[in-house]
């Protein structure tokens, strides 16, 4: 694995450990891993066969929203995503 920044995770195991975790919470976070100073929280956006088939997400730099910020940010993107899942599923071919 490759490290972009010093936070990059680029023990397999550690990584795999972070993306159960964040499986179990049902959101993505980039916390400086891929960009130094830039955070992320992003949450899938799932077709009526659950799958996840986009994300939406906001990202900062750290110099203006912290990670803390952006997590309380999280409910207004689930809602977002939501109102995709919806309109995804009306408009879903042969629907």
């Amino acid at each position: 694995l490759t490290r972009n920044t010093p936070r990059t995770l680029t023990d397999p195991a550690r990584l795999e450990d972070e993306l159960e975790r964040l499986a179990t919470r049902g959101i993505g976070i980039d916390n400086e891993e891929f960009v130094r100073g830039m955070s992320a929280v992003a949450v899938p956006v799932r077709d009526a066969q659950d799958r996840v088939v986009a994300a939406v997400a906001c990202h900062a730099p750290t110099a203006r929203l912290l990670l803390d910020d952006l997590l309380r940010a999280v409910p207004v993107l689930q809602g977002a995503a939501q109102s995709m899942s919806a309109v995804l599923a009306e408009h879903r071919p042969g629907g």
